[in-house]
């Protein structure tokens, strides 16, 4: 079985358990569900995998990712905990185009500062036309993204494809 197929199988399972989401069963669920699959998926066989890689690299190749993702909320914080938020005014604006903000988040961008959360849109594109914007939510858990509606699997298949080929 793919690594692909194997994740899509995962995210339907989980699916179910992300429809009673609160802070602590979640976990206990998930955990739930790798004891009842162990024997066809044993739980020391995965890893989390940390999608701090994914949101830095959204944002640094905004330019020449703007076909294809549109930031509203970008959030950098630092080993003090001291925060930098940036957010658009209304859902059809994208940060990725203002140099001001491009430059207050690069002055407070140091070595001990990482994006702790970020909502971005995953642009569903044909030729020159937006099919559709998907909304991911990057926060939470650091192995964790969401999707905010209720998408087709191809649809989650290509979210998927983008957040493994740019973490």
């Amino acid at each position: 079985m793919l690594l692909v197929d194997m994740l899509c199988l995962t995210h339907k399972l989980s699916d179910r358990l992300a429809s009673r989401d609160n802070s602590t069963q979640y976990k206990d669920d998930l955990n739930q569900l790798f004891y009842r699959l162990r024997s066809i998926f044993p739980r020391s066989e995965f890893k989390d995998v940390s999608l701090g890689d994914l949101k830095k690299n959204l944002w640094e190749k905004r330019a020449e990712l703007q076909g294809l993702v549109k930031f509203s909320t970008y959030t950098l914080r630092d080993d003090e905990g001291m925060t930098l938020r940036a957010n658009t005014a209304v859902t059809t604006d994208d940060l990725a185009g203002s140099e001001r903000i491009a430059k207050s988040l690069a002055e407070f961008d140091t070595d001990s500062a990482y994006c702790s959360d970020s909502n971005v849109y995953f642009k569903i594109v044909a030729g020159e036309e937006t099919l559709k914007e998907i909304h991911v939510l990057l926060n939470g858990e650091d192995n964790e993204f969401a999707v905010t509606a209720a998408i087709t699997e191809e649809e989650y298949e290509f979210v998927l494809r983008q957040v493994l080929e740019h973490n």
